[in-house]
């Protein structure tokens, strides 16, 4: 568990004696070398462009303070204590962002939604979805 959230966050432990995470957000490779031509054309339209900075990475403000903590110490103890395990063995969930991030997130897929752009769908039975990475 604990090696799924060092891959996330980079890095379990602070570097050169910082106490801040480098909390760079993953890059997950795309198909095509360049952004998906509608992530081009948003970039313009952007509410929150602090969602989309690669170079500032994840702001820890933006993670509920227990799963920071679970991370900085990344123990059995720690994570045990912010995770819920609903089927044994198979499904867990942890609140990993805070009210304040979810609403960004929130204000900026309605932003975009707002602009018409197309958007692409999680699959065919989702009317409202969006693939976050069409967005940038």
């Amino acid at each position: 568990m604990g090696n799924t959230f060092q891959k996330i966050a980079g890095s379990s432990q602070p570097q050169n004696g910082s106490t801040k995470l480098p909390l760079k957000g993953v890059v997950v490779p795309r198909e095509h070398k360049r952004e998906p031509q509608v992530a081009e054309r948003y970039k313009s339209l952007r509410k929150h462009p602090e969602l989309f900075d690669e170079d500032a990475g994840w702001n820890p403000e933006w993670f509920e303070p227990s799963f920071m903590e679970a991370l900085r110490k990344n123990t059995k103890e720690d994570w045990e204590s912010v995770i819920t395990e609903h089927l044994p063995g198979a499904v867990f969930s942890c609140k990993m962002f805070n009210e304040a991030f979810c609403n960004l997130l929130i204000e900026e897929v309605d932003n975009f939604a707002a602009t018409g752009l197309p958007a692409r769908r999680p699959n065919s039975m989702n009317n409202y979805g969006i693939i976050l990475n069409e967005i940038g």
